[in-house]
C-alpha cells in the first residue's frame, strides 16, 4: 500500500505532539510531507518552555525530520497531502480545514471543534460533500473507561440517565504543569485572548458538551452559563465556567476550569446518575464505578475497561479504519456528534454575555 501523506497544519494546540506520536508509530502506513503554521500579527510568542507554541513547533520538527517548513497553509496544501491535522488557535480552524476538505484532503482537527456552531455546520458539510475522512479529536476519547462508561449506559445498566455531571477538575491553565511563564510571555500565546478562541470556557466546556451528547444520547435544547475571572487578572478572558445543558430528558452540569489549584477528591471525569443507581470514573481512570443502591459510599461493583481494539486504538489506526469503513469514527470523534456538542457550546457561550437561558440551534 503507498503511504499516506502526512501534513502538519498548527502549533497552538500542545496535543500535536501526542497526536503525530500515533502516525509516526506507523511508518509502515504514514509519512509526514511538511509542516506550516498560521500567522496571528498582533502575538510574537517568545517562551520556549513546554507547550508554548514555539516549544510545540520544535519538537515537532525534531520528531518528524527531515521535512519542509512550508511558507503558509496555503503552500502546504498546494503539495497535496493526503492528510492534514490541524493544530492551529481555535478562530483559524473553519478556514484552514474548509481550505483543506475543498481540495479533497482529509482532516483532524484538535479539540474544540470551532469558535460557533454555524463554523463547526460547515466544516461538517464540507467534509460530506468533498467525501472527507472528518474527525475531532478529543484526549477523552482515547480512555477506554469513558467508552466503558457509555457502554453501560446505553444498556441501560442505570436505567434512563437523567443527569452527567463533568468538570475537568485541577488546572490553572493551559500552563500550568511545571511551567513557569511570566504573565509577560503568557499574553503572547492565543490561550489568553478571546478572540482566537483563549479562556478557560472555550478550553473546556466542550469535554462536557461532547461527552453528555454522547452518554445522553440526544441533542441539548437550551444552555445556561455563568463565567467569571477568579484568577487570570492580566487577560480578558474567562477562568472559571459553569454550565447548565438541558435536554429533553436529562439535564448535564459542565465546568471547565483555570481556577482550580487542587481538585482534591472531586470526580476528574464524567458522573451519571440515573433511574436506578449511579456510574463514575474510578480514581484512576481505568473502570467505572456502579453505585446500584441507595445510601453507598463505596462502590459495590467495579468494572474494568478492557483496552482499546488493537486495530482502532488511537488516531493513526483510527484513520485507517475510517478509510476502510466508508468515513465510520468512534462516536467522540464524529463530526455528527461534535456539531450538536458545539451547538450546545455555542448556546452556552451566547448564554455567558447575554446572562439569559439561551436555545441550543
Amino acid at each position: 500500500m503507498e503511504k499516506i501523506k502526512v501534513g502538519v497544519l498548527g502549533f497552538g494546540q500542545m496535543h500535536i505532539v501526542t497526536m503525530v506520536d500515533s502516525f509516526l508509530a506507523m511508518p509502515e502506513a504514514y509519512t509526514f510531507m511538511g509542516y506550516a503554521d498560521t500567522v496571528l500579527p498582533d502575538l510574537k510568542p517568545f517562551s520556549t518552555q513546554r507547550s508554548t507554541r514555539i516549544a510545540n513547533r520544535k519538537v515537532i520538527m525534531e520528531k518528524c525530520a527531515p521535512i519542509p517548513e512550508f511558507e503558509s497553509v496555503d503552500a502546504l496544501l498546494d503539495q497535496k497531502p493526503d492528510l492534514v491535522i490541524v493544530a492551529t488557535e481555535t478562530s483559524s480552524h473553519c478556514d484552514v480545514i474548509c481550505n483543506a476538505l475543498n481540495r479533497g484532503i482529509h482532516v483532524i482537527v484538535e479539540k474544540p471543534m470551532a469558535m460557533s456552531a454555524a463554523e463547526a455546520k460547515k466544516m461538517a458539510d464540507t467534509a460530506k460533500a468533498n467525501n472527507c475522512v472528518f474527525m475531532v479529536n478529543w484526549p477523552t476519547a482515547w480512555r477506554p473507561a469513558y467508552r466503558l462508561m457509555a457502554k453501560m449506559a446505553h444498556e441501560g445498566v442505570i436505567g434512563k440517565v437523567l443527569r452527567c455531571f463533568f468538570t475537568n477538575g485541577e488546572s490553572l491553565g493551559p500552563f500550568s504543569y511545571g511551567q513557569n511563564l511570566s504573565v509577560e510571555e503568557k499574553m503572547q500565546e492565543w490561550w489568553y485572548h478571546g478572540q482566537y478562541g483563549g479562556g478557560a470556557a472555550m478550553d473546556y466546556i466542550g469535554y462536557g458538551c461532547n461527552l453528555s451528547r454522547y452518554f445522553i444520547g440526544e441533542k441539548a435544547t437550551d444552555a445556561f452559563c455563568m463565567a467569571v475571572n477568579l484568577n487570570t487578572p492580566y487577560a480578558q478572558v474567562d477562568d472559571h465556567a459553569t454550565v447548565v445543558l438541558k435536554f429533553p430528558n436529562a439535564q448535564a452540569l459542565v465546568e471547565g476550569t483555570w481556577a482550580t489549584y487542587a481538585g482534591g477528591k472531586l470526580a476528574d471525569g464524567p458522573v451519571l446518575f440515573g433511574e436506578k443507581g449511579t456510574l463514575a470514573i474510578t480514581p484512576d481512570m481505568k473502570g467505572v464505578e456502579l453505585y446500584d443502591q441507595r445510601h453507598q459510599t463505596e462502590p459495590p461493583k467495579v468494572f474494568t475497561a478492557d483496552p482499546l481494539p488493537e486495530e482502532r486504538k488511537d488516531l493513526a489506526h483510527e484513520f485507517l479504519y475510517a478509510l476502510a469503513n466508508n468515513g465510520e469514527v468512534n462516536p467522540m470523534l464524529s463530526p455528527e456528534i461534535n456539531v450538536e456538542a458545539m451547538c450546545a457550546a455555542d448556546a452556552a457561550l451566547r448564554s455567558m454575555k447575554s446572562g439569559k437561558l439561551e436555545k441550543v440551534n
